[in-house]
């Protein structure tokens, strides 16, 4: 598999990671509106999806990364045919 290949793969790996992390902040801060609603104590779950944030924030560093290896590797390609 060609370095292109394979990072493209791995980007893509991660573009699902970063959509399950969205989706579990989204359902998190749900969660905390309905508790708040009610009353409720949320700062477990704030900070759980406060977690989940840091956590979104070095996936998408991460992607950055990838993205950036993968455009080298294309140059690089490019320049050396």
């Amino acid at each position: 598999m060609p370095p292109t290949a394979s990072l493209a793969s791995t980007i893509e790996r991660t573009d699902r990671e970063i959509a399950e992390a969205e989706q579990l902040i989204h359902e998190g801060v749900q969660s905390i509106i309905v508790a708040l609603r009610k009353g409720g104590d949320t700062i477990e779950s704030e900070k759980d999806v406060a977690q989940m944030r840091a956590a979104l924030e070095l996936l998408h560093a991460q992607r950055r990364k990838l993205v950036r290896g993968m455009y080298d590797a294309q140059r690089s390609s490019a320049t050396a045919a």
